[in-house]
């Protein structure tokens, strides 16, 4: 004390000691005011906005501020209660769902423990013992995999409390067991004892199940898991009655303490089935009675009561075989009914876990009522915002699902070339973000509408220039093939002639491709046909219209016809194709026309060529145009044939595919059902003619002409029997060739027979004066000895037929002046 003192005299006496704490505390004081003054500063210059002026995030932060604290306060409540309960509930259902595989361990313990026991009451030298041994042995194997199954199932659980100390007093018991076997192998442990152990692990993996269910809204599953546990007990009680009186009957005797034991046994078994009656539902009653009443478990109480009548030092006189077939047998019905109870538990437990959840849902569903009630009082900060936000998204989907495809389908189908279209005005005009964005969706909108209406101009423009151009075409090219007729008829040099036919046949190209070009506009020409045309003649037509038409090999034998609609398209698109393969193929290789007839009545025909082929790139750009029927570009233009055939493929739901090989191109038509009807039965069987030689094809009607042009190397025309109608309808026989047409000795031109002159200056022919001749005198003879063969026909022959017929209804269609739109023609039903 005597040094303490005067030091703190010395430290208050020291001069200026008082005044050593002050300089630090005015500077943090300034630095105070500074910072009050600055902020004081700030606040003049800034000005809340108005309401309506906030920004997006302002006013959701403003609108959902309240609401927001309300949810989360009342939902940590109401719903961390509910949440609890419903986890209660999951957990149970996890717990009890391990009770098969604990169960099932349970019955393989049982048997092992009762063959143990009737192990034991034999000797060495006792009939059945080597038995006994295996059985013994095999009911260690089944308990050692249902116990791997059950610390499978139940390695999940073993983070909870309960069932980790429940099954960690299991398990010991269990390792505990093998030192039990061993003693029942050498014959030193007793009977009591083998009982005690095992009927210990038993109860032990038993106390892992759940027992009680302690939540009183649930009183159900608590009588569930009630009855549950009691049949439990009551199949331990029934196996030990098993294990004991199979014991004694091995034996052929009793033990001395085996009278007080079964009666014991007997009399708990009595209490659980009193128990179980009371607890269980009447279906559960009842289905246990079931089992009960049934004659396997009165015989086998018979035999149990009329054995244990014997305990009084008589022979046992019951069959150990027997015994245990008959006990076993009524353990396993008692087995089953615990199965089902297990199920009926585990399923309710399912239902009131499910229960829960919907009560967390409604518990927060009314926690999001609450909220709304505090979204009222915050209704006058988010008002603005969401009329200017709904009244935005009306307007957006409006235009989006209504006003804009009504505004471009106006333009696209109307038949003027700009029609009137309206572009409402702004749905929002406040100065915030929302009408901002308002505004600026309404320029995209009155954007889009003219460049919308800019492009119908233009479609519809390029669209009559085709159309007009194409028709003057048409116009230009009938005028030109009616006057190759006239000369073609009355030419006689067959180099001059020649020259004719192959004109014609460009003619017939030219007028092809005016038909490509009304494609592509997007219009046809009405026809109105009904009557089919068979398949092999539809390709022959096709055939026909080509240049290079000698290059084609047909292989067509479909016993099928185009339906009449359609047969002009389908000649038109495969002449495209076979256009296509001759041109990109080499002059001396062939191309191959083969037809098959799917299972589902379609037909594919395939056109194969040996050319340059397809790089992978062009081949799906040509696969993509064959497909892709949308507006045309500039690149039609070059692949005109490929976008046509698109057109026609996608007008009658054709599939068209383009494959490459290593020696070319195939190109896959595929021919629906509904365009293919059945060849009349009466009608002759057509042979598929033979590959064409280099005759010359034209276009018109060779029949009407009275002759069939004539290879180069010939003198003249010949004449030629009929196409369509040849003079024998028999096929040649089976294995026989087909013998060739009678050809007819060239007669001279005849002088054409007129009845003056017209007006104009033409000349009138007589109807029927001038008929050709078809050889009907001078070789019928000729043609009977043919009979039993058919003439082949010739692509030329067919393709003018055909073109005959196109002629005439598309000079029809000319004068009519009709055109209908493709697009109109797709959205006909089928």
């Amino acid at each position: 004390m005597t040094t303490t003192a005067p030091t703190r005299t010395q430290v208050a006496d020291s001069p200026g000691s008082s005044d050593q704490p002050r300089p630090p505390l005015r500077r943090r004081y300034r630095r105070l005011r500074a910072a009050l003054g600055a902020a004081r500063r700030g606040l003049r210059h800034r000005r809340l906005p108005d309401v309506q002026d906030w920004r997006v995030r302002t006013k959701l932060g403003a609108v959902l501020a309240v609401p927001a604290t309300a949810f989360f306060a009342i939902a940590g409540i109401y719903v961390d209660d509910s949440i609890r309960q419903s986890t209660t509930f999951g957990n149970f259902v996890e717990e009890i769902a391990i009770s098969e595989t604990i169960t099932d361990l349970v019955y393989n313990l049982q048997t092992e423990r009762d063959h143990a026991a009737g192990y034991l009451a034999t000797s060495p030298d006792t009939p059945g013992r080597q038995q006994l041994t295996e059985q013994f042995t095999a009911d260690q194997a089944a308990v050692h995999y249902a116990q791997t199954q059950v610390e499978t199932a139940i390695k999940p659980l073993q983070t909870r409390e309960r069932v980790a100390a429940a099954y960690a007093k299991a398990s010991a018991g269990l390792d505990r067991l093998s030192q039990t076997r061993a003693g029942i192998r050498d014959g030193w442990l007793r009977q009591r004892a083998v009982f005690e152990q095992y009927s210990l692990v038993i109860a032990d993996l038993l106390a892992v199940l759940p027992t009680r269910f302690d939540l009183a809204d649930a009183p159900d599953l608590a009588r569930q898991l009630q009855s549950f546990s009691t049949i439990l007990a009551f199949e331990e009680y029934t196996a030990q009655l098993r294990g004991r009186l199979f014991a004694a009957a091995t034996a052929d005797a009793f033990n001395v303490d085996d009278v007080d034991v079964l009666n014991d046994l007997r009399a708990r078994q009595v209490s659980a089935l009193t128990a179980f009656r009371e607890e269980a539902s009447r279906r559960d009653v009842a289905r246990f009675d079931e089992i009960m009443r049934s004659q396997l478990v009165v015989t086998t109480a018979r035999l149990q009561q009329s054995t244990m009548e014997r305990t009084g030092g008589q022979a046992v006189e019951l069959d150990p075989a027997e015994w245990w077939q008959a006990s076993s047998a009524r353990l396993d019905l008692a087995h089953e009914l615990e199965r089902e109870l297990l199920a009926a538990t585990v399923s309710s437990a399912v239902e009131l876990h499910r229960a829960r959840g919907v009560r967390t849902v409604g518990i927060s569903l009314g926690v999001l009522l609450t909220v709304g009630l505090a979204l009222l009082l915050s209704w006058n900060v988010g008002r603005s915002m969401g009329r200017s936000l709904l009244a935005l998204r009306t307007q957006a989907l409006d235009v989006a699902q209504h006003r804009l495809p009504a505004a471009i389908a106006r333009l696209r189908y109307s038949p003027t070339a700009t029609p009137v279209v309206d572009v409402p005005d702004n749905a929002v005009r406040s100065s915030d973000e929302i009408g901002e964005v308002s505004e600026a969706f309404t320029m995209v909108h009155r954007s889009a509408v003219m460049l919308a209406a800019e492009q119908a101009v233009l479609r519809h423009n390029t669209k009559s220039m085709f159309i007009n151009l194409a028709r003057r075409s048409q116009i230009l090219v009938e005028r030109q093939l009616q006057l190759l007729d006239r000369l073609e008829v009355s030419e006689t040099d067959p180099d001059q002639l020649s020259n004719l036919f192959l004109l014609d046949h460009l003619a017939t190209r030219m007028r092809r491709n005016d038909e490509n070009l009304l494609v592509l506009a997007g219009c046809e020409a009405i026809r109105s046909r009904t009557e089919p045309i068979g398949l092999a003649s539809v390709v022959l037509a096709a055939v026909a219209e080509i240049e290079h038409y000698a290059r084609i090999s047909r292989d067509v034998t479909a016993p099928f016809r185009v339906v009449g609609h359609a047969v002009s398209d389908v000649v038109h698109l495969l002449a495209e194709l076979l256009e296509n393969a001759t041109a990109f193929s080499p002059p001396d290789s062939l191309v191959t026309v083969a037809a098959t007839v799917r299972s589902n009545g379609d037909t594919a025909i395939t056109i194969t060529d040996q050319g340059i082929g397809l790089t992978d790139e062009g081949l799906a750009e040509a696969n993509a145009r064959l497909s892709d029927t949308a507006d045309i570009d500039v690149e039609a233009s070059e692949r005109m044939g490929l976008v046509v055939v698109g057109h026609l493929a996608s007008k009658h739901k054709i599939l068209v595919r383009l494959d490459a090989t290593n020696t070319g191109a195939v190109a896959q038509v595929l021919l629906p059902a509904k365009l293919l009807a059945p060849a009349e039965l009466s009608a002759t069987p057509m042979e598929v003619p033979p590959e064409p030689g280099p005759a010359i094809v034209r276009r018109s009607i060779i029949s009407t002409v009275g002759s069939t042009p004539e290879r180069l190397d010939q003198p003249a025309p010949v004449p030629s029997q009929s196409v369509w109608w040849p003079a024998s309808t028999d096929q040649a026989a089976e294995g026989q060739p087909a013998q060739a047409p009678v050809t007819v000795a060239a007669t001279p031109p005849r002088r054409p027979v007129t009845a003056g002159t017209s007006t104009a200056g033409l000349p009138i022919r007589v109807p029927n004066a001038q008929l050709p001749d078809n050889g009907l005198g001078a070789a019928s003879q000729n043609r009977a000895a043919a009979s039993d063969t058919q003439q082949d026909l010739d692509p030329s022959q067919v393709g003018a037929t055909l073109s005959a017929f196109h002629d005439g209804v598309h000079r029809a269609d000319l004068e009519a002046d009709h055109i209908t739109p493709l697009d109109s023609h797709r959205q006909e039903p089928a």
